[in-house]
């Protein structure tokens, strides 16, 4: 029998830590690894064995490290590394490293979210992208890996629910996210003025445009970047209406910035409909004073007459091929209809379940409407490109995920939810409109805009039920 003197000793030793999970990451990994050597990353092999649990237990250990390695890798998926012939991007990589971190976290018990019902929607679109990838692809090995890449640009949707659980997170989540578009508005600066003065190419496509340039910085392509920093633009301008904290106002400049420059008329337009929408609520809720309005309205004005001599005559031009008596007469829109038109086409040969994820470039050439364009054939349109992956299944699938997300979030605004929640909505409207004219739901970021609706949601939920306000409940 142990006596007192022993327990007091025992109690001030601290246990030693069970080296199982990090014996079982090693494993993991180095099996992992090995496989991936034989293909001809041996050099990779001996770094990566190390590198990987010890990414794993930093994420694990550090929810805030997490949070921000899921936001600003989903800011910069122009960049990627080939491994056998599938182009691997940094959020990828943070996907899966945060999958095997998540193991830990949950298992902690201090990250636990309420799963809700659109949750089990998403899971059935991943699955649905898997199945048709397998079953009724013309290439199954090559749309299987394809939708495993649609699998990862989803999984952030379902970690961003994880890692923000709680008030304090889910605004540390949000302020990340906004740090994270104002460096890449700041970056798209940068390519832009470096290609004016400098004749400079990195970070944008001289020729998107004709003789225009398309800036996308980090971001995938122009539109995307144009689409992300108006989203990030008008979640800072109503945080800077509810706080009147400096740095969203200075915060919304940049991203303003970042939203001309990257020319795309189609992030134009959808962030000054949501910004209409934005200054609508502003008024009739009253959250901002007059003298807020005026300081915001100057600064834009300022961004605008600054940017004003090397943009306008660019948006000039931009605009000068739209006729709207015959929307076609534009080359860029005239692709992209045709295209939409053959996928359309090929869309009823297997309405039901689709063709396969991506598989559209598989049997497509652009030489075949006419235009010498590099690259796969792409399908810009949100809708038409998940009806032509996964079918009919599959689209109700994603409608019914976003239609049930959207109902549950106009129900918490309705209650008074968190004022982060109507500027995530807000922000949603940008990506609404303009995934009409550019798919982005292959990417991560529009999921993770996406998680945080949902945990906004929940937040308001929870917080519904213990019988304070949500503004008290996600109070600094």
């Amino acid at each position: 029998m142990r006596n007192s003197a022993d327990i007091k000793i025992g109690a001030l030793i601290p246990p030693f830590p069970d080296p199982t999970p990090l014996l079982f990451l090693f494993a993991a990994a180095s099996a992992i690894l090995f496989w991936v050597a034989g293909m001809g990353w041996a050099a990779l092999m001996l770094p990566s064995i190390f590198l990987v649990p010890v990414c794993v237990y930093l994420l694990s250990s550090n929810i805030s490290f997490a949070i921000a390695a899921v936001m600003i890798t989903a800011a910069m998926p122009r960049y990627f590394l080939e491994i056998s012939g599938t182009k691997a991007r940094p959020e990828h990589i943070v996907t899966v490293l945060l999958c095997l971190a998540a193991v830990f976290i949950y298992k902690r018990g201090d990250a636990r979210p309420r799963w809700i019902f659109p949750d089990l929607l998403a899971l059935g679109f991943i699955l649905a992208n898997i199945f048709s990838s397998i079953f009724f692809s013309i290439a199954p090995a090559q749309t299987f890996k394809w939708s495993m890449q649609q699998t990862l640009a989803v999984l952030p949707y379902f970690l961003i629910r994880l890692l923000t659980s709680n008030p304090e997170r889910f605004r540390q989540a949000i302020r990340v996210m906004l740090l994270s578009g104002t460096m890449a508005a700041a970056y798209g600066m940068i390519c832009f003025y470096s290609y004016r003065l400098f004749g400079t190419e990195f970070g944008l496509d001289v020729g998107q445009y004709g003789e225009i340039p398309g800036v996308y910085g980090s971001q995938f392509e122009a539109n995307l970047l144009g689409s992300y920093c108006g989203a990030c633009f008008v979640i800072m301008l109503l945080m800077y209406f509810r706080e009147s904290n400096r740095k969203y106002l200075w915060g919304s400049a940049i991203t303003f910035a970042g939203l001309l420059i990257s020319l795309s008329r189609a992030a134009v337009a959808a962030s000054a409909l949501a910004l209409a929408a934005l200054l609508f609520y502003v008024i009739r809720s009253r959250i901002a004073t007059p003298q807020l309005l005026r300081r915001a309205s100057l600064v834009l004005l300022a961004v605008t007459l600054v940017l004003a001599l090397a943009i306008v005559p660019l948006y000039v031009e931009r605009f000068s091929s739209v006729d709207i008596s015959n929307p076609i007469a534009d080359d860029t829109t005239k692709v992209r209809v045709l295209t939409l038109g053959v996928a359309a086409e090929r869309s009823l040969e297997h309405p039901v379940f689709g063709s396969g994820t991506n598989s559209f470039q598989l049997g497509f050439d652009y030489e075949e409407i006419g235009y010498n364009v590099d690259g796969g054939g792409w399908i810009g349109n949100t809708e038409m490109r998940i009806w032509h992956d996964t079918g009919l299944f599959g689209l109700a699938i994603f409608l019914a995920f976003l239609g049930s997300l959207l109902v549950r979030a106009l129900r918490a605004v309705r209650a008074n939810g968190p004022p982060e929640l109507i500027a995530l909505l807000l922000a949603a409207i940008v990506y609404c409109i303009s995934f009409q004219a550019t798919d982005a739901t292959i990417l991560s970021f529009p999921w993770i805009h996406l998680g945080l609706i949902a945990a906004a949601v929940v937040l308001a939920r929870q917080h519904s039920l213990s019988g304070t306000k949500p503004e008290a409940f996600l109070a600094e």
